[in-house]
């Protein structure tokens, strides 16, 4: 599926959202509304301290924190609309959200978690 970027935006605390259209048509005139927003998180040396190496290791470089917003089954004389609305609220409220200084640190060490608790369920063994 093609995803168009659709706007770039700087934050304050020094990551970068990216908001990208994915939508497509499934019938005549009838669209699958997918809009996501994206942000590529670097785990730098400062970002969490004495574990950051360990979870570098773990996750990479980088996490991407990733949100689908999803209409279905919307007219096409409509879809622009709709694709406006849904960048307008995420401009609106998530700028100020995902600006905040914490929100990468706290992003990172979700991804972590829920790496070891995959992990930890791949790891375990069946005795049926």
């Amino acid at each position: 599926m093609a995803e168009t970027l659709m706007g770039s935006h700087s934050l304050s605390n020094g990551l970068v959202l990216e908001i990208f259209d994915g939508s497509r048509k499934i019938a005549v005139d009838r669209w699958q509304i997918l809009i996501k927003t994206r942000i590529r998180i670097p785990i730098s040396d400062g970002l969490l301290g004495e574990d950051t190496e360990k979870i570098k290791k773990a996750l990479g470089a980088s996490v991407v924190f990733e949100k689908k917003e999803v209409r279905n089954f919307i007219d096409e004389n409509q879809k622009d609309d709709i694709v406006n609305s849904i960048c307008e609220v995420i401009k609106a409220y998530g700028l100020s959200y995902y600006a905040h200084p914490q929100f990468g640190s706290r992003y990172v060490l979700k991804a972590y978690r829920e790496y070891e608790r995959a992990a930890i369920r791949n790891s375990r063994v069946s005795y049926e």
